[in-house]
């Protein structure tokens, strides 16, 4: 399914996979030169995220993204005031949204976010003694040791796996409004013991 969404001259273009809605916002506001106008968005882990800005053409605007570690996750400082970032949110919490004016001038913009609905849920449950590297619908996870509950969000549908250095990708099948839970657990190969994934409960009720 592809979801286009228009900003006056910005234009929002993505394939969403087999997500069935989105929540988008916007908000049209404006700023006096210098200033900095600072956004809010609560996320929970693996949501995917769309932020745009498009000003009235007076200033240059920059767009930063923070996550709850303060740590930015995603930019756009180009020379115009039209700005778009796409980011995954690694960890849940409070992500900080920045629109900076650089010019001397106000500037009036339209903000918007877009967050496809992630109808699916993927548990990951460590009972080894090491962090994994887990591969998610192609981002890299890093799944703490011994965690009994690491949550994210996925698309429905096909989910494809990898546990990097371990094993090869393997597919799997996660419906709507479904928790999918998988296991990270040991398997002897030849004499040694070396970490492996296993699928404990195929779908059942998110709670």
């Amino acid at each position: 399914m592809k979801t286009l969404l228009i900003i006056p001259t910005l234009a929002i273009s993505m394939v969403v996979g087999n997500l069935a809605t989105a929540d988008e916002t916007r908000v049209a506001s404006g700023f006096r030169g210098k200033a900095v106008h600072t956004r809010t968005l609560v996320l929970d882990r693996g949501q995917l995220v769309l932020v745009g800005v498009e000003g009235d053409h007076a200033t240059d605007l920059d767009l930063y993204v923070k996550g709850p570690d303060g740590e930015t996750v995603a930019r756009d400082e180009d020379e115009t005031d039209t700005c778009l970032v796409k980011f995954t949110a690694k960890s849940p919490g409070t992500f900080l949204v920045h629109v900076v004016n650089r010019g001397d001038a106000p500037n009036r913009y339209d903000f918007l976010t877009f967050t496809p609905t992630m109808r699916g849920k993927l548990v990951v449950h460590n009972s080894t003694d090491a962090a994994a590297n887990l591969r998610i619908n192609g981002l890299l996870w890093r799944i703490p040791a011994h965690a009994e509950r690491f949550e994210v969000l996925v698309p429905t549908g096909r989910l494809i796996t990898e546990l990097v250095d371990y094993e090869s990708a393997k597919q799997w099948s996660v419906s709507a409004n479904e928790t999918f839970a998988l296991s990270l657990t040991y398997r002897l190969r030849g004499w040694d013991e070396v970490p492996a994934t296993a699928a404990i409960v195929a779908s059942n009720p998110r709670r």
